[in-house]
């Protein structure tokens, strides 16, 4: 279970997890030829941060630059918290099952239909659920459970900020109430099984 084994590996990490041995460990767990990052100037940063790009969409401009290699691109003007996450959050595509890719334009837009559609009903396309995944992974290997557990009991007993928890990790400060969600734990064991 390759993402078992990277969550095993990110734990061992100390603050701030290297996305640089991130993606070293998932070409070693899934046998990626490697990656390459852009930066997309066409990406508006308040509508979308990035995206994965797999070797198999050689149509794809950076696709055609990279070389074989899996591409994530992300939106100018993230600072570095922000591109460390998308980064991060788009390399785990590497662990999508078959019917969670996103190969084609079709594949993408059943992702936005799942997001953005006011006619949305209810029922999410594997794409826009391998969103969601990819995102809880993310948090996952970025914080360890130790540090998260650690700075939980210092953000409810008010010694340390979300603001001092984000600069610390190097995370977006949007996204460090999620390390506390109450269902945070179960959603990694959810992950961790598959």
């Amino acid at each position: 279970m390759p993402y078992r084994d990277l969550y095993e590996y990110a734990q061992e990490l100390e603050p701030v997890v290297s996305r640089n041995k991130i993606r070293d460990k998932i070409i070693e767990l899934t046998g990626a030829t490697g990656f390459r990052f852009f930066c997309d100037h066409l990406l508006d940063p308040d509508e979308l941060c990035g995206y994965y790009v797999s070797p198999g969409n050689a149509d794809h401009p950076f696709a055609k630059q990279a070389g074989g290699k899996h591409v994530v691109a992300f939106a100018k003007g993230l600072n570095k918290c922000w591109e460390r996450f998308v980064v991060v959050k788009e390399m785990m595509h590497l662990f999508d099952a078959p019917l969670e890719k996103t190969n084609n334009a079709d594949d993408l837009d059943s992702i936005f239909a799942g997001m953005l559609d006011p006619d949305f009903d209810g029922r999410m396309s594997p794409q826009c659920l391998s969103e969601f995944k990819c995102f809880w992974m993310a948090l996952g290997v970025m914080c360890p459970e130790s540090v998260r557990a650690d700075l939980q009991q210092k953000r409810d007993a008010g010694t340390m900020s979300e603001f001092q928890i984000a600069t610390y990790l190097r995370i977006p400060e949007a996204y460090v109430g999620r390390l506390f969600h109450p269902g945070f734990k179960g959603l990694m064991a959810r992950f961790l099984a598959d």
